[in-house]
């Protein structure tokens, strides 16, 4: 099973299009997990695995292979200062970490299959 941990504040309007997702995501192959809190990243033990989080400063969503690029890129992601310290200790132990960021003032349905779309490559 290929897991896609979806990052989001259901409570802000700016942050909650990865919770709205985590619901409504369908992919064969792919479990949907709402996170509210980056130390949910300790809690799977896969060599891999895809975070989906809501970004601004972007305006479409971006694949990123290395979770250093969202620095690199100028993403700035609302978990960014504490999801940022996780998948540098992910990456530490050897996991691949994949990051769909998606914009953030995006409507559910558009970025819904904008990510179906992206996971059916992966």
């Amino acid at each position: 099973m290929k897991y896609l941990l979806c990052f989001g504040n259901p409570y802000l309007k700016g942050d909650s299009l990865g919770a709205l997702l985590a619901k409504s995501l369908k992919v064969n192959g792919w479990e949907t997990v709402e996170c509210r809190s980056p130390e949910e990243l300790l809690e799977y033990n896969e060599e891999e695995f895809v975070i989906l989080d809501a970004a601004l400063g972007i305006e479409e969503p971006i694949l990123l292979e290395d979770p250093e690029a969202l620095r690199e890129r100028g993403v700035v992601s609302l978990h960014d200062f504490d999801l940022n310290f996780f998948l540098k200790l992910q990456k530490g132990l050897g996991r691949r970490i994949r990051v769909i960021a998606i914009p953030a003032d995006w409507r559910e349905e558009k970025a819904r299959k904008a990510v179906e779309g992206m996971l059916k490559k992966i």
